[in-house]
């Protein structure tokens, strides 16, 4: 069977599952904009943005550090599950948790997909939290102070870490994690009125708190169809082009959402490109296609 073959199946078992009989409900931001408008979307996360500037897409999603872009939508990138050693909060005394905990301790373990200098945290740690927002140079307070219209919030789903869920010791790693993403949206539309909150492969989370639902302005599903090795090369075979088999409750929690989704599929070969994009469009989703290591516009 060919890989667009297998492409199409995925989409017509997606199209398939029921929809849950709960109604989901997102945010509406206070000045009544919403994401609805987004028909085009991009994420870069390294290398040079210029052709980023240049582009025509409706919303950029940035690393904070490159600053939005005049005229666009843009959020900025913000790791709320990890540390990462190339960020402005990683001090030279701390200490990665190569065996067992690190240094601040609530650094757990390396990154369970393979990304160098990346590290699950005890999210729920309040310095950590200092670190995110409210404290001096918190990563949010510094991209809503740039000038972004919003925040992308990545590693929603740390709470299915199994380190993180040793760490927890009978708390609720789940719920600490509704929390923190709400307590988050609240402050970033305190510091920007309307400010957009989107979350990174966060229709799991968001399908079991009304909280959240209410916190969110839009979901980013990566992988949904196609996925790459962490730390492939733009130029690496596998980059991309790899068949991707959602769990069928993904599909259900996806379909139920009334605000935006967005799907973020990594492919090498252009017919898996187009075969990405033509199944996210058929589900009404918003496609980008790109390559892992996400360091240039393809």
């Amino acid at each position: 069977m060919s890989d667009r073959r297998r492409a199409a199946r995925l989409v017509a078992r997606l199209l398939l599952l029921p929809a849950p009989l709960l109604l989901l409900s997102c945010a509406t931001v206070p000045d009544g904009a919403s994401l609805d408008r987004v028909r085009t979307w991009a994420i870069q996360l390294h290398g040079d943005i210029d052709p980023a500037k240049a582009s025509g897409y409706d919303m950029l999603v940035l690393d904070p550090s490159a600053g939005p872009v005049p005229g666009r939508i843009c959020l900025a990138y913000v790791n709320v599950g990890q540390a990462e050693t190339y960020r402005p909060y990683w001090k030279t005394f701390w200490r990665a948790p190569e065996k067992g905990r690190g240094v601040p301790d609530y650094l757990l373990a390396a990154d369970p997909d393979g990304w160098q200098g990346n590290y699950m945290v005890a999210y729920w740690d309040p310095r950590w939290q200092a670190l995110l927002w409210g404290g001096v140079g918190g990563a949010v307070d510094e991209a809503l102070a740039r000038g972004f219209d919003g925040i992308f919030l990545d590693w929603v789903l740390a709470y299915r870490d199994a380190s993180v869920g040793a760490a927890a010791k009978g708390a609720d790693p789940e719920r600490a994690m509704e929390r923190l993403v709400c307590d988050l949206a609240a402050y970033a539309r305190r510091k920007r009125p309307g400010a957009f909150v989107v979350l990174n492969n966060g229709a799991p989370l968001a399908a079991r708190s009304a909280e959240v639902r209410r916190a969110i302005d839009g979901v980013v599903q990566e992988s949904l169809f196609f996925g790459g090795r962490a730390e492939a090369g733009w130029d690496d075979e596998d980059a991309g082009d790899m068949l991707q088999s959602p769990p069928p409750e993904l599909g259900a929690a996806l379909k139920a959402l009334p605000c935006p989704v967005f799907t973020l599929d990594y492919a090498v070969r252009p017919e898996h490109e187009r075969s990405a994009r033509e199944a996210s469009a058929a589900l009404g989703y918003r496609p980008f296609v790109s390559r892992v290591s996400l360091d240039r516009l393809p």
